[in-house]
């Protein structure tokens, strides 16, 4: 029985008050927590089984018990930390440097939520998408050293409370900001903020906040006319689905139209779609065993077809996934997130 099939097993008996076994215990030791939660094996079953919702489930369950692996725990102390905010333990006062050299205004009502990997690691993909908006003459917010975490991690590693704590700190700062859109580069916090505060009790949207991904603000940009091409690009490559964009929110169109937008020639992956493979970060694997989340990875560049050299991104951490893994193989592969192939 493969982990996946386990795993969904476990959690049907720690749900059944009939079984008196420790199912969560079991499900710790058996790697609850090296799931990569992508829904990889959703796509695929003919049932239609949510096996990545069992498996955050049985971990809620964890977390109660305190069976939660210590590298995670000392990542969410670190988001937890207001010192640092962040999972990667990275200074506060570091995670406004992306707005360097940049115009955002007190005015408007859009918000540029950059999340921590755009903040700390990804600076230029972040970046990219403010030139964006101040070529397209829109005035954007920025919370700087006062944004938070999104809360993903902590929603994967089962602590529900901590994420209810920071869905409703990061609602107090839309609303005293007077926000309208958020838009952010990244589909973790997409995802969190668009389907699972409302879990938690924050909707976002009914309180006539819109939650809108980097590549759906391009792509309405774009086909409204407030943004043009000044010249097509002359590029082949191919573009890597994210777990959490794709399968998890369903956004295949948009990327793909900005890149026909923009000239370049897509090549695309043998498995694409809802069966596109995970980089390998999901699930907080890239916490719990970065070894075995760099593995996953290296795998995932061999679906690069032949002759491709570049990989177009539209998530901060599959981008820094892909170039630490192509590092890895010693891969001459560059990775380039979308928005920074539209400025």
């Amino acid at each position: 029985m493969c982990i996946r099939d386990r795993m969904r097993l476990l959690y049907r008996y720690a749900a059944d008050p009939r079984d008196s076994l420790d199912r969560v215990r079991e499900a710790w030791r058996d790697g609850l927590y090296l799931c990569l939660v992508c829904d990889a094996c959703t796509a695929v079953c003919y049932q239609n089984i949510e096996i990545g919702e069992a498996v955050a489930k049985m971990r809620v369950k964890a977390y109660e018990q305190g069976l939660v692996p210590r590298r995670l725990m000392d990542a969410l102390e670190g988001l937890k930390d207001p010192d640092y905010g962040n999972p990667l333990w990275l200074p506060r006062e570091e995670r406004g440097a992306w707005i360097e050299g940049l115009s955002p205004s007190e005015k408007g009502e859009i918000l540029i939520f950059a999340g921590c990997m755009s903040s700390y690691a990804d600076k230029e993909s972040v970046r990219a998408l403010a030139r964006i908006l101040e070529i397209a003459g829109l005035e954007y917010k920025v919370l700087g050293v006062e944004e938070l975490c999104c809360g993903m991690p902590l929603y994967l590693a089962g602590d529900l409370l901590g994420m209810q704590k920071l869905a409703e700190s990061n609602v107090k700062k839309f609303k005293d900001l007077g926000v309208k859109v958020v838009v952010t580069p990244c589909p973790s916090c997409y995802r969190a903020m668009k389907d699972l505060y409302p879990r938690v009790g924050t909707d976002l949207e009914a309180l006539g906040i819109r939650i809108l991904h980097t590549t759906q603000f391009l792509h309405s940009l774009l086909k409204s006319g407030k943004l043009r091409i000044a010249r097509p690009l002359d590029l082949e490559l191919t573009y890597h689905d994210p777990c959490d964009l794709g399968r998890h929110e369903g956004i295949y169109k948009e990327p793909r139209e900005i890149l026909r937008m923009i000239g370049v020639k897509l090549i695309e992956m043998k498995r694409r779609g809802p069966y596109a493979m995970c980089c390998g970060a999901g699930g907080n694997l890239r916490i719990v065993d970065p070894e075995l989340s760099m593995s996953i990875g290296v795998e995932r560049l061999r679906d690069v077809p032949k002759g491709v050299r570049i990989v177009a991104h539209a998530c901060p951490t599959c981008r820094i996934q892909f170039t630490e893994a192509a590092e890895r193989a010693a891969l001459s592969i560059e990775n380039v997130s979308i928005q920074e192939l539209v400025l």
